[in-house]
């Protein structure tokens, strides 16, 4: 276990700087539109959103009918092609820096030289990709939480659908992060690990996409793990178990298989 943590905090320290720019860039990201949300009149915007094509609107996730109040800007933000950029970087980058960049430069096969097994080294890679994950949402929670509060927010959204949000947030990441260790095992070595990786995650955020613009694929949507993370539907009904589920189980097979291949695959260099 010690020598887990220790690589843990190792992989960490590594990335310390990106981790830290991607928290401080979400944090900024939420508070500027926190504050946008008192600045600019409710009339106003919904006259500009209602005159918008439905597939622009689509993208931030709302649905016809919507309304302008505390619940649209969460649900926007929280849909936001940005900040699920920032959300979803780190998990994605981190680890494909563990194996495949690793595998590249030779430096993996030093680490599995180490009197480390393969397990404890893939497990080591997981955790960091999960305490980063937490550290940016947390960042992104706490700006939410804090925002409202400096510029006097009118009808604030409860902390619990922040913090709802955040959860949702949070499991969206780790379901990435779980994708991005199989495919980041898998082509370790292989070339363009980082282009296979990007391509499913993005083709998965267009599932999504089109099950919201075009009726007749809407019955593909749910096979998006963007799909169930659903911030307006969220701040309607609650956290639903059964979509957090999906999210997370999605990360346990993905970490596993992941997780299997690297251990049982014969590494050359």
């Amino acid at each position: 276990m010690s020598s887990l943590l220790r690589l843990c905090a190792w992989n960490l320290r590594r990335q310390r700087t990106q981790l830290l720019a991607l928290s401080l860039a979400i944090a900024a990201f939420v508070g500027l539109l926190v504050a946008l949300s008192e600045v600019i009149q409710p009339a106003q915007l919904e006259q500009v959103y209602k005159s918008l094509p439905k597939q622009l609107i689509a993208l931030v996730g709302l649905r016809d009918g919507f309304t302008i109040d505390q619940g649209f800007w969460l649900t926007v933000l929280h849909n936001h092609p940005l900040w699920l950029i920032l959300a979803l970087s780190f998990p994605i980058t981190s680890a494909l820096q563990g194996f495949a960049s690793r595998a590249e430069d030779g430096s993996l096969e030093l680490y599995l030289a180490l009197p480390v097994s393969r397990r404890r080294y893939f497990l080591a890679v997981a955790l960091t990709v999960v305490v980063g994950n937490t550290v940016i949402i947390a960042a992104s929670s706490g700006a939410a939480l804090v925002a409202v509060r400096i510029f006097a927010v009118e009808q604030p959204a409860a902390a619990g659908q922040v913090l709802a949000l955040g959860v949702s947030g949070w499991s969206l990441a780790l379901a990435v992060g779980g994708l991005s260790l199989l495919c980041a095992v898998a082509t370790a070595g292989r070339g363009r690990p980082g282009m296979l990786t990007l391509g499913m995650v993005v083709g998965l955020y267009f599932v999504r996409y089109l099950a919201q613009i075009w009726p007749a694929f809407a019955p593909f949507g749910p096979l998006s793990i963007f799909f169930q993370h659903d911030p307006s539907r969220i701040l309607a009904e609650g956290l639903s178990l059964p979509k957090l589920g999906v999210l997370i189980g999605f990360a346990a097979v993905c970490g596993t298989l992941g997780g299997l291949w690297f251990t049982r695959r014969e590494w050359r260099f």
